[in-house]
């Protein structure tokens, strides 16, 4: 990707995290702190000092700036017109795992309504292609596994399901 600008594009949840929620609405950061908690939860929650650092280090890296001073409440916080610009791939790079609590998938789809048509539809689109890869792993695993115990098949068919019920939500959300 052609950034135009120096330096490396962080490549960490946190980081991406901090510009989806900060994209959404500019927010302090007691508010990006809640966010992430919120999104997170119950998988994950971003230690507070963690946060702070890489909040500055955005800043630094001209990926986040003060959209406007609150007082008390703090600075409010937004990404730049790069920070906007990079992060439809940032989202697009994080890597994610076969479960609907990994991290990488949350943000991804927390991110969805911060891009454009064309991101999104791209976002889509690996999104599906990802849980399909998933069904279908857990499906043959399920045709070709020895034991035949209830609990084993009724793990790998709670995995199936659980596929296909991602595979059938982000299909309502392409509309």
């Amino acid at each position: 990707m052609e950034t135009g600008r120096p330096g490396i594009l962080p490549n960490d949840a946190v980081s991406v995290g901090i510009l989806v929620v900060a994209a959404m609405s500019p927010l302090t950061m007691e508010g990006i702190l809640r966010a992430l908690a919120h999104i997170g939860a119950p998988s994950w929650r971003p230690v507070g000092d963690v946060v702070v650092g890489i909040v500055s280090r955005l800043r630094e890296h001209d990926l986040l700036k003060i959209a406007a001073s609150e007082g008390r409440e703090g600075d409010r916080l937004a990404p730049t017109v790069w920070g906007r610009a990079v992060l439809p791939e940032l989202l697009y790079a994080l890597p994610m795992s076969g479960t609907a609590l990994d991290v990488g998938y949350k943000l991804k789809v927390m991110g969805l309504d911060v891009l454009d048509a064309a991101a999104r539809g791209r976002q889509l689109r690996a999104l599906l292609d990802h849980w399909r890869e998933v069904a279908t792993m857990w499906q043959n695993a399920e045709d070709r596994c020895p034991c035949r115990e209830p609990s084993v098949r009724g793990w790998m068919q709670h995995n199936i399901d659980l596929a296909r019920s991602e595979i059938e939500w982000l299909t309502s959300a392409k509309r």
